[in-house]
């Protein structure tokens, strides 16, 4: 019970946090709160292999997260490169 709160937390502090950077109108405190969710999308991705390891989840669905989270790392790498574009385009 206590790893499925820990995860669930984990998992609604990613979109929390970007929401938190998107709204932000300093690029440094965007890119700060995007690279938090940075931090607990890792956490998520810590998690779910300790959900296999434990044989809560099958290899097929540990695999799906797993490309799903680097789907969603990427895109938020995107969202901290943007931030600095625009910075540079503000000069």
């Amino acid at each position: 019970m206590e790893l499925e709160n820990i995860f669930l937390e984990n998992a609604r502090n990613v979109p929390g946090n970007i929401a938190e950077g998107f709204g932000r109108f300093y690029y440094k405190d965007s890119v700060q709160f995007y690279r938090v969710a940075k931090g607990s999308l890792s956490e998520v991705k810590s998690d779910v292999y300790i959900c296999f390891d434990r044989d809560y989840i099958e290899k097929e669905e540990t695999d799906e997260a797993i490309k799903q989270i680097e789907v969603v790392d990427k895109l938020t790498n995107g969202l901290i490169n943007s931030a600095y574009k625009i910075k540079e385009l503000a000069r």
